[in-house]
């Protein structure tokens, strides 16, 4: 395997034939590919353990899917519809594990592969059962938490050993993701894994139990009534559609909880999981010129937040959550490896 991936890493763009420098070596290569052992999970996880054991203290697990496009016109036998549907390929999550302080790149703590279903093309409606048995997209996050699982001396902490400060050789994960995180079953998947989170919300008209009354209200009629803890100056490059300009930012926090949806998975179901308890930080500018969209985050985080540094400090966790879009690769023949060992 490392010598395959040497020669294909030697000549990325060509085919496997020409990648290969001996015929003896292209069969055994052929070989190699045919065999039912050789998957992913086989041929990734020993380095997805020494990354974890590399961690110390508190890491960030930042999740990011990317996608693998093939082209519509090849034809490839397993791949699935990328995009709108006008590309054919996978999907490939990530997870990438960074230190939280010195920000370095560990390694990578997981992967899976996702391959979406090609749309019938009869148009008759699926029924409840149906759609329930159906494999989700959204089931990667869940699958990538569950395959890091736990930080070390995870299954030894407590809610007084959370809030301490971490030491020796203990770990914490605090996972970051986007908005394509924000989901109820995440949530029971990182609590279940001793996972702390910063993760975008995605819908501001989803309900929340609000505050210290827990009042139910959709999260955009709460978030006005955040409590402001600052400001800070952004400084903003200059885009195509707009001037560079420093950016006045405002930062308020409450406190919520997020009742389990109607809909769920039989999982979350047989957890019965009551409302989780979080923080939600609005980063949002304010005096914006004209014409000018707003920036606006809304995040949500485990992580206590009782001052302007402790919000910052989630802040700035969030704002590392690019290192990931750096790292997803994109070459097309580290496509052909993924694919062939999936």
């Amino acid at each position: 395997m490392v010598q395959v991936a040497e020669q294909v890493g030697n000549h990325p763009s060509a085919s496997l034939p020409n990648q290969i420098e001996r015929w003896s070596d292209l069969k055994a290569a052929y070989r190699l590919f045919d065999g039912n052992e050789v998957t992913l999970e086989a041929i990734a996880r020993p380095h997805w353990e020494l990354t974890k054991q590399a961690a110390k203290g508190r890491c960030l697990v930042i999740g990011d899917t990317t996608e693998f496009d093939f082209g519509k016109d090849r034809e490839i036998e397993g791949i699935g519809p990328t995009g709108n549907g006008s590309g054919q390929g996978f999907l490939l999550h990530n997870a990438l594990l960074v230190h939280a302080e010195s920000e370095e790149i560990i390694g990578v703590a997981g992967q899976t592969i996702h391959y979406r279903k090609k749309k019938p093309k009869s148009k008759k409606r699926e029924n409840s059962a149906q759609i329930k048995k159906r494999k989700r997209e959204s089931e990667v996050w869940g699958t990538v938490i569950d395959q890091i699982g736990k930080p070390r001396n995870g299954e030894a902490q407590n809610d007084e050993a959370q809030n301490k400060e971490s030491q020796g050789d203990d770990v914490e994960y605090v996972h970051v993701f986007d908005r394509g995180g924000d989901n109820f079953e995440v949530y029971c998947r990182l609590l279940e894994n001793h996972g702390q989170w910063v993760i975008r919300a995605s819908k501001m008209s989803r309900y929340v139990l609000a505050g210290e009354s827990e009042e139910r209200m959709p999260l955009k009629n709460y978030l006005p009534q955040l409590q402001t803890l600052g400001h800070y100056a952004l400084s903003l490059r200059a885009r195509p559609d707009q001037a560079a300009r420093d950016a006045q930012i405002e930062v308020r926090v409450g406190r919520i909880k997020i009742p389990r949806p109607r809909h769920v998975s039989p999982w979350v179901r047989a957890r019965n999981q009551p409302p989780i308890a979080m923080n939600v930080i609005e980063v949002i500018e304010v005096d914006a010129p004209p014409g000018v969209t707003p920036i606006r985050w809304v995040l949500f985080t485990s992580l206590p937040v009782m001052t302007f540094q402790d919000a910052w400090t989630v802040i700035g966790y969030y704002e590392l959550r690019w290192l990931v879009e750096v790292y997803q690769p994109d070459c097309p023949s580290s496509a052909r490896l993924y694919h062939i060992a999936a």
